[in-house]
């Protein structure tokens, strides 16, 4: 039972970051449309405020078409949003889990599947649209060096801790009630299947 119980204080870190990560990414959402009404209004790196002026030397957005612009803050607002839901859905596995009291059951390794399917698929989609928007910005003349890459890693290591959780639920299943399924061997009261 020492496994279990650092799985369920795992169980805790994870929506504790997950619920991180989720505000994290509400501001960044924010900051992102905002920041289009910031270049609308200071595009060309002088705001004018009444009679005061400010201009910040060598800083020009006049070098960003509006269309490179869009294109760069639609990616990320696409990004940041994924990571809102994919944030939201953890939140509520690593919830699930504690409710449950293991992460051995088959509707959660089923829902932890489905978190790993989104992370991958979503990241997929945003590496193509990366790609799609660079060839864009440079058909437009923009000199750039932006590398857009997404990775599909959590997603994968989500597949595969499913996996295991559903083979942890078939042992638990097999054992029967009453008898600890992650015991040692027959002697602690496990059976073969």
């Amino acid at each position: 039972m020492k496994h279990l119980k650092t799985l369920i204080t795992l169980a805790k870190v994870g929506k504790v970051l997950s619920t991180i990560v989720f505000v994290i990414c509400i501001v960044a959402a924010a900051l992102t449309a905002a920041s289009v009404a910031v270049y609308s209004i200071w595009g060309n790196g002088v705001w004018q405020w009444g009679g005061v002026t400010i201009k910040i030397s060598g800083f020009d957005l006049r070098q960003i078409t509006p269309g490179v612009l869009y294109a760069l803050m639609g990616l990320l607002f696409a990004a940041v949003i994924v990571e809102i839901i994919i944030a939201a859905k953890a939140k509520g596995y690593f919830k699930h889990v504690l409710a449950q009291g293991t992460p051995f059951t088959f509707p959660l390794a089923a829902e932890l599947k489905r978190l790993g399917l989104l992370c991958v698929i979503t990241e997929v989609v945003l590496s193509i649209a990366g790609g799609i928007i660079t060839a864009f910005i440079q058909s437009t003349g923009y000199p750039t060096g932006f590398h857009f890459s997404f990775s599909i890693g959590l997603g994968v290591a989500f597949l595969v801790v499913s996996a295991i959780c559903g083979h942890g639920a078939e042992i638990a299943q097999t054992a029967g009630p009453g008898v600890d399924p992650f015991a040692c061997g027959p002697q602690d009261g496990f059976r073969q299947p």
